[in-house]
């Protein structure tokens, strides 16, 4: 039987969120550890001066769950404009829909 309802395939890398990350307070040790891609900003002329090389530590999550396990729990939803802009390129969907609720 064939159903045309929309299917998502999610990948994500790394291992189970460790216990200690459903601690908000843990994130700073969470971050630049085993569930951390290490990535860094561009050197910035007015930001991150004291860090080496002058970059940011940028944490993204190398866990099950992303970036929001080890940054305090946070997480950003899409812009709208951006769904906008991919149903102009002829990505009609309930993207949108998503967004809002």
């Amino acid at each position: 039987m064939y159903c045309s309802c929309p299917q998502v395939l999610l990948l994500e890398a790394g291992m189970e969120e460790p216990m200690i990350a459903d601690v908000p307070a843990a994130a700073p040790m969470l971050q630049q550890s085993n569930v951390d891609w290490g990535y860094t900003t561009q050197p910035e002329k007015f930001s991150c001066r004291s860090r080496p090389m002058g970059g940011c530590n940028w944490a993204r999550g190398k866990v099950m769950g992303g970036s929001s396990t080890i940054n305090y729990m946070i997480y950003t939803r899409g812009n709208p404009q951006d769904y906008d802009e991919w149903a102009e390129m002829g990505n009609h969907g309930t993207l949108l829909f998503h967004f809002y609720s």
